[in-house]
This record gives structure tokens, C-alpha cells and sequence, in this order.
């Protein structure tokens, strides 16, 4: 009997064990309700997203009903229990098991344009987008969440990528740790391998062939301010495959300090001024500034005691810089000699930061009258180092001011000492810039028409230094949406020096004249090369009698580099030439000028990369020391930024 009892009381342990073991191993389904369900709303779903510190306000669901729900079960398979689910297709696509190797619904809805503009060049569609405003209480909000996709793994690397962006006051953080968008094409078998779960195998009870790992979302906000935030994915370049993502229940809080530093601000949060002067995280002069950050800063107490400092008190700042284009411009020119600095720490060439220093000491002691051209060539020098851009610059009109013939290329000859030169120009530019798509040509620009204010000063009897702002007025467009350019803002400011070798009446003449471009221009309206450009050209001019002239220039500009569809911009050839008349008792001038540039690594090899354009000008003196210029140019190519035709109007006054 007693034997019995204990075989019994062993089976029955056994048994229990069995079950726990059995049952441990098996995952629960995961259980949606989309918002047909009743109950289920945009606003009862954002109320469950909810922790503490934040009140919401509008909420606003745009896209199919099947494609926004809730979800629970998800523990042992997403990594959390319950919480929000958005689709590029059908929210139900999520349950398991992986059965089918290509799940999809079409919802026939429309993409997103914030979307489309993470993927340039592709459509969206079937978006599913959730947006509200919110107050928060401190100034950062988070949430967890994870990414699942059908997509994986058969279209990592390829062109077809559904998209998804969380975006707070109009800027993605949907980030991860290291700063990389979360993508399909970022994080699976051979990329951020850390955040990847492969589900080819079946082995988690989705059907969903690939997910991330929980990840936290984290970003910067207006304490005490009403702030925006929209929750949006979309099926890219096709409308098969879903893809998801699902939020935790109760993780969107608002935190004054949103983790460790050295995790958070090691590659989780955004430098936010440099953020808001160039427009994305993603910026390569923002990346810079950032790596600076993680290598020289968030190693040493100091450096860790003035980034939290700066990160706790930015984000207002940002914010008034982000909505205004003239302190972006500012914010990029302030932050251009921190970016060199940076620069050259991180690329082993910190000692050049002192022959800065030293050389003005130099030329201050022992040539003065070369301090102001070596100052400006150190400064430019400085400032030029250049970051990968996604920018391009429609335009290639840049007046020469302070000339007596010429109105867009120099002539070798300088401002005498102590006079200075201010001038207004308008430029009309006619299909500056056009694509092919599909084999239709299109106007990516159809117009453009934008002002340049410049001011020359002859600093000494042989050197001069100008200063030019140009600013887009109007522009139009074949593109609507994402694609379509911005039609206002400022361009990119452009220091330069002209240093006369020789010259003189009724002589050859000879000058250089080196420039910076500051990357101030806004990139979404063709209107900036998207980093610092330092170039130089060589001028040589003659004149007959001070009546005749003859100019020409050839030199070269660095950049950073450009990809923009087929065009690589980084090195560029620079030439033109001109003839000019005085007429009239010299009130009149009238010149003939050609000006032109050829980018990329071949120069001259291919059309669409060498831009050239005819200008013909007149200059009337209007009394006292002011003069008027009216030109009419034409582009002698096919290359990005000439125009069709060009109509230009100028005013200059000399004091």
C-alpha cells in the first residue's frame, strides 16, 4: 500500500512537471480587435498607450479600419503582453503560426508623405497613421515597441521596404541605439544583428517572418507645451506584405531623464540645436557633431556633466530655431567651427586647430597688410571640411560685386582701399532643374525666382572681401507631396577673398580669389549644396584703355559629396570667360560673359553633370554712385541649374 502511494504521489509529480514543461513551451496566439470592434476607438487605444505625465488632446486616425487595434498574448512572442498594433495591411495577419510565406492585404488606402519622404524616390501606400497632440510634463517622452515585418528576409537590401516613422514635432526618431533608422534593410540577419529576431523557422507563434527586439523610443520635447506626435507605417514601393508595429500598454510617458547617459546619450538622442539647424538627425554634419559626442565627451566626468547639462536644457532652444529659417542659417554658421574641430579630432588632425592661432600671430607681427586675406584663408580652411549630402543646388548665379564691367565673373582688379560695395540682384530662372521619370521629363523646378545681397570691401590697396546672401523668393514645381521643393528660404552664404597679384590700366592682370560657401541654404528647395564648399579660382583679365575688357577664370571647389538620382557632386572644375565695353562717357557698360562648372570625378564627361550658361548685361550709372543692371541669360547646356532663360535686375551703390 505505502509502495503504491509512492509510485502514485511520483506520477503525479512527473505529470505535473510534464505539464509545466509542456505548457512553458507552447506560446499563447496573439489576440487582435481592429477599430470595427466595438469599443475600439483612436482615442480609447491612445488612452491605453498612456503612463504617467502626459495628457493628449485631438486625436486622429487616418486609413483602413483593419489596419489600427489592440492586441494582447503577445508575451513569448513579441516580447510584452498587450498593448496598440498598426499595419500596412490587416492587424489579424499577425497570428500565428508562420504558415504562409507571403501574407498581405491591400487596403487600397493612400501612402503618407512624411513616409515617402524616408524612402526618396518610391510611393507609399496603405498607410495607417495614429497622431495626436500631448502635454508633457518633463522633456522627453518614451514608449516601447517592436517592428515585425513579412518582408524579412527575402527583400533585405532591395528597393521594396515598407516604411514606418514615429514623429514628434515633425522629426522621425523611430532610431535605433547607434542612430540608424529602424528598417528592414538596417536591422536583420547581417545588420544590427542584436535587434533581430528571425522567424523563418516558425519558431515564435506569428506570422510575421521577422521582428526586432523590444525597443524603447525616445524623444526630445516642449516641457509644459503642447507638442505633436504621429504614429505612421506604409507598405514602400508596393502594397503587398504587411508589416506592423506593436506599442506597450502604458509605456508613452514623459521622463526628465531618460536613461543612462552613457546609453542614451551614447547613440540614443539627437545633438537637438545641430538637429534643428540642419533639418535631420540623420545629417551628416549632425553625425559628425555626434561622434564627437560619444568619443571625446561621454568619456570623462566633465564631458558627461555638460552633455546632460546641454540635453536638459536644448530642446526648448531647438525648438524656436526649427520653425525659423534666418536661425537655422545663423545656428549653421555658429556651429560650423565646432563641426572643423570635430572634424579633425576624429580624424587624427587636432594639432592642425593650432596653426590657427600661430598664423595669425605671425602675419599680424610681421605682415600686416596680409593679415585680413591670411586670416580669411585659415578661416575658410577651417570651415571646410564637408560631410556626405543628400542636397542640390539649382542654382549657379552668384553677381560679382564691386565690378566696374562684369556682373558674374570677376575680373582681377580690387576695391581701393577703404571703398565699399553693396548691391541687390533678382534673378528669374526658367526649368533650372528637370528629371526623367519613367521616360517623361519632368520639372523638378519649374521656375525659380530669388534675390542676392552682397557687400565688397577693399580691405587693403591689393585685397578685397565680399559677402553674398542669397534667398529663394518663389519657386514652382511638376512634383506635388513629398517631392515637391520647398518654395522659399534662404541659400548658402558665400565669403570670399580677391587678391590682386598685378594689374592696372591698359594691362594684364592676375588675381585669387578663395571662397567658402557656409551651409546655411535650405536643402529641401534645390537651393543649398547641403555642406561647406571651399573653392578658388585664378583670374586673369586685360584691358585697353580701361575701355575694353577681356576676363577669364579656371579653378576648383570640394564639397561634400552629393548623390542625388544620377548626378555625383563632390569635385568641381569652375570656368568662364567674358568681354566688356564701357560706352557712353563710361555710364554704360555692356558685357558678354559665359560661366560654367563640371562635376564629379570625370570631368566634362557627361552633359547633365556640366552646367553652362551665356549671360549678356548692361550697367547704367543712375547718378551720384549708384548704377542699375539688367541682364538676360540663356543656358548653353543641358546640366542641373541652367535655365531655360534667365531675367535679372541689379542695384549697386559704392561709398
Amino acid at each position: 500500500m505505502e509502495k503504491g502511494r509512492r509510485f502514485a504521489g511520483t506520477g503525479f509529480v512527473f505529470a505535473i512537471l510534464f505539464f509545466m514543461l509542456f505548457c512553458g513551451s507552447m506560446q499563447a496566439d496573439i489576440v487582435t480587435e481592429d477599430v470595427a470592434s466595438p469599443g475600439v476607438t483612436a482615442v480609447a487605444l491612445v488612452e491605453q498607450l498612456l503612463g504617467g505625465g502626459v495628457t493628449v488632446d485631438d486625436v486622429v486616425y487616418t486609413g483602413a479600419d483593419t489596419a489600427m487595434g489592440r492586441f494582447t498574448g503577445g508575451t513569448g512572442i513579441i516580447g510584452f503582453e498587450e498593448g496598440i498594433l498598426l499595419s500596412s495591411g490587416n492587424i489579424a495577419n499577425v497570428i500565428g503560426p508562420n504558415d504562409n510565406t507571403g501574407i498581405s492585404a491591400n487596403n487600397g488606402q493612400p501612402g503618407d508623405a512624411d513616409l515617402a519622404a524616408l524612402i526618396p524616390g518610391f510611393a507609399t501606400n496603405d498607410a495607417a497613421v495614429l497622431e495626436f497632440d500631448f502635454i508633457p510634463t518633463e522633456n522627453f517622452v518614451q514608449f516601447q515597441y517592436v517592428f515585425s515585418s513579412e518582408e524579412y528576409n527575402e527583400f533585405v537590401g532591395s528597393n521594396f521596404n515598407d516604411v514606418f516613422g514615429f514623429f514628434v514635432n515633425g522629426i522621425n526618431y523611430a532610431l535605433l541605439p547607434n542612430e540608424d533608422p529602424v528598417s528592414i534593410n538596417n536591422v536583420n540577419n547581417d545588420a544590427n544583428t542584436e535587434y533581430y529576431v528571425d522567424n523563418g523557422d516558425a519558431h515564435l507563434n506569428t506570422q510575421m517572418d521577422g521582428l526586432t527586439t523590444v525597443l524603447t523610443f525616445t524623444a526630445p520635447v516642449n516641457k509644459g507645451e503642447e507638442n505633436h506626435i504621429k504614429l505612421a507605417i506604409a507598405d514602400g514601393g508596393d502594397s503587398s506584405l504587411d508589416s506592423n508595429v506593436f506599442i506597450k500598454l502604458g509605456s508613452f510617458i514623459s521622463t526628465n531623464d531618460p536613461g543612462d547617459i552613457t546609453s542614451i546619450f551614447g547613440g540614443g538622442d539627437n545633438c537637438f540645436i545641430a538637429t534643428a539647424a540642419y533639418g535631420s538627425y540623420q545629417e551628416a554634419h549632425v553625425k559628425v557633431l555626434r561622434q564627437f559626442r560619444d568619443r571625446y565627451l561621454l568619456t570623462n566626468a566633465a564631458g558627461k556633466s555638460f552633455v546632460k547639462f546641454y540635453y536638459r536644457h536644448s530642446p526648448s532652444i531647438a525648438g524656436v530655431i526649427a520653425g525659423n529659417s534666418v536661425l537655422r542659417a545663423a545656428a549653421r554658421i555658429a556651429l560650423a567651427p565646432l563641426y572643423a574641430a570635430a572634424y579633425l579630432m576624429l580624424n587624427g588632425m587636432g594639432w592642425l586647430m593650432l596653426l590657427l592661432p600661430a598664423a595669425l600671430a605671425l602675419a599680424l607681427r610681421f605682415r600686416k597688410r596680409v593679415a585680413a586675406p591670411l586670416c580669411l584663408l585659415l578661416m575658410t580652411a577651417a570651415l571646410s571640411f564637408s560631410s556626405p549630402a543628400e542636397a542640390l543646388d539649382g542654382n549657379h548665379f552668384s553677381p560679382a560685386i564691386g565690378e566696374e564691367v562684369f556682373t558674374a565673373i570677376p575680373s582681377a582688379s580690387t576695391l581701393p582701399r577703404g571703398t565699399q560695395s553693396m548691391g541687390v540682384f533678382l534673378s528669374y530662372a526658367s526649368d533650372p532643374v528637370k528629371v526623367v521619370i519613367g521616360g517623361v521629363e519632368q520639372s523638378w523646378s519649374s521656375y525659380q525666382g530669388f534675390g542676392v545681397i552682397g557687400f565688397s570691401s577693399g580691405l587693403t590697396d591689393n585685397f578685397q572681401a565680399s559677402i553674398k546672401l542669397p534667398f529663394l523668393l518663389v519657386q514652382g514645381s511638376d512634383f506635388a507631396g513629398a517631392n515637391e521643393p520647398d518654395s522659399g528660404g534662404l541659400g548658402d552664404i558665400r565669403i570670399e577673398g580677391k587678391y590682386n597679384m598685378m594689374g592696372g590700366a591698359n594691362a594684364s592682370g592676375i588675381a585669387f580669389l578663395p571662397y567658402i560657401t557656409l551651409n546655411t541654404g535650405n536643402d529641401d528647395a534645390l537651393f543649398s549644396k547641403g555642406s561647406n564648399a571651399l573653392g578658388i579660382l585664378m583670374v586673369f583679365d586685360h584691358n585697353w584703355n580701361g575701355k575694353r575688357w577681356f576676363t577669364a577664370h579656371l579653378g576648383f571647389q570640394k564639397q561634400g559629396k552629393e548623390a542625388v538620382m544620377n548626378l555625383k557632386i563632390d569635385n568641381t572644375i569652375l570656368f568662364g570667360a567674358g568681354l566688356g565695353w564701357k560706352l557712353n562717357s563710361d555710364r554704360t557698360a555692356l558685357a558678354l560673359e559665359v560661366f560654367g562648372r563640371s562635376d564629379g570625378s570625370s570631368p566634362f564627361d557627361r552633359e547633365e553633370a556640366t552646367p553652362v550658361e551665356a549671360l549678356v548685361s548692361v550697367k547704367q550709372a543712375i547718378g551720384g554712385n549708384r548704377s542699375l543692371r539688367l541682364g538676360l541669360g540663356r543656358g548653353l547646356t543641358n546640366g542641373y541649374g541652367t535655365p531655360e532663360y534667365r531675367l535679372l535686375a541689379g542695384m549697386e551703390t559704392s561709398f
